[in-house]
């Protein structure tokens, strides 16, 4: 199973009435294709909000990263990704969502840095967002207790993007 994911439907079709999709999509759904993210789309933004449980497939949530920055959300598309990242030496996962919003609402984004295996996005208040390049330091699968990898096909650029909707579907 990949645990990047990397298709992917927004809303953008004929509005859906309110009555009618209160557990799908608010419009018909069209194919989105993240262009590639450059430093200079998010260095200066300022985060309106952020979350560890978005994206939807219809039944659930895949569990991405995202953190509002106004006219976009800035994702990161791996299944479960809070289990990937630390913040203030803490897993992601073990952070509340009030805990986590208190932290980063507000925040100006200074760097950002993506490579295949490993991300950092740095803020204004000295954090830094992470996911390590060693797999060790990042929390195991449940169950295995195997550390979390990506597969040989599998590159963290392509799952760190931007969005212009909070409501991400994965494709089929």
């Amino acid at each position: 199973m990949a645990v990047l994911i990397r298709r992917f439907q927004i809303p953008g079709g004929a509005p859906i009435p309110q009555d009618e999709w209160s557990l799908g999509p608010s419009a018909e759904l069209i194919d989105f294709i993240p262009a590639p993210l450059h430093t200079r789309d998010v260095v200066g933004r300022i985060v309106k909000q952020a979350t560890s449980f978005a994206g939807t497939y219809g039944m659930g949530g895949p569990g991405f990263f995202g953190l509002d920055l106004g006219d976009d959300w800035l994702f990161v598309s791996l299944w479960g990704a809070a289990d990937w990242m630390h913040l203030k030496g803490r897993c992601v996962r073990d952070i509340g969502s009030p805990e986590l919003s208190a932290l980063l609402e507000g925040c100006t984004i200074t760097s950002l840095r993506v490579d295949r295996k490993s991300m950092s996005i740095g803020f204004d208040d000295r954090m830094v967002l992470m996911i390590d390049e060693d797999s060790s330091r990042r929390a195991p699968w449940p169950g295995t207790g195997m550390p979390r990898t990506l597969a040989p096909d599998e590159d963290l650029r392509d799952g760190v993007f931007l969005c212009p909707t909070v409501e991400l579907w994965t494709g089929d």
